[in-house]
């Protein structure tokens, strides 16, 4: 098992046993290809094609000029995605968005990078208090995904867990 994979492992067992809720974070991520399904097992087994899952990415990245932006991308329900580079809750679920894509993809997911919208208040910052609902969305942090349907915000979902468990219930829904 490589340093990094350790690394994180651990840093999940701590936050989860001093009680972060913030990340929502477990160490139950992995998921595995049960009748074309999402259920849990070792990540290491999941194989999808990479060139695939680029190509998806690639097609359906977004470039946020606004924050609301999220809501014209695409009819019926769809998911946006937030991540950021250095994020090791995002690369951990990575194996999850990866084989949903490529898999699934409906409803699609739409990628956004959260380093490149900084400047968007799409991400709450601490001095951030007095937040109102005038805003569309606001993002504690990464990842998080955000769950659209005809234009409308239906759910907003942060942390590992969560948009596991929403991903596997759309596969098994499908």
């Amino acid at each position: 098992m490589c340093k990094k994979r350790i690394a994180m492992i651990i840093s999940v067992i701590v936050l989860n046993s001093i009680g972060l809720s913030g990340c929502q974070v477990n160490d139950e991520t992995s998921l595995n290809v049960s009748q074309e399904s999402i259920v849990e097992i070792d990540q290491d087994k999941i194989v999808v094609d990479q060139s695939i899952f680029r190509q998806i990415k690639d097609d359906q990245t977004l470039k946020l000029q606004d924050k609301n932006d999220v809501f014209k991308v695409d009819e019926g329900m769809y998911y946006v995605y937030f991540t950021t580079a250095e994020c090791p809750f995002c690369e951990m679920l990575d194996p999850i968005i990866e084989y949903y894509a490529v898999k699934f993809n409906q409803p699609k997911i739409h990628f956004v990078d959260g380093d490149q919208c900084k400047e968007l208040d799409i991400f709450i910052k601490e001095n951030d208090k007095n937040l109102t609902k005038d805003s569309g969305y606001t993002l504690s942090g990464v990842p998080s995904m955000l769950v659209i349907e005809d234009g409308e915000l239906k759910e907003s979902l942060t942390g590992i867990e969560l948009i596991n468990d929403e991903l596997k219930r759309q596969a098994i829904g499908s």
